[in-house]
């Protein structure tokens, strides 16, 4: 299941105009028993 988070310095308004240098693109593997959604883990 894809999940977005943004993460933005303070202070920022909602459209930043930013090099494609300055912006991050990080993926984190959790594996299914340690992702909860609503109270319940995933499955295998």
């Amino acid at each position: 299941m894809p999940f977005v988070n943004i993460t933005i310095y303070e202070g920022h308004p909602d459209v930043c105009q930013l090099p494609r240098e300055a912006v991050w693109v990080v993926f984190n593997e959790v594996t299914p028993p340690d992702w909860y959604v609503a109270g319940n883990p995933g499955k295998k």
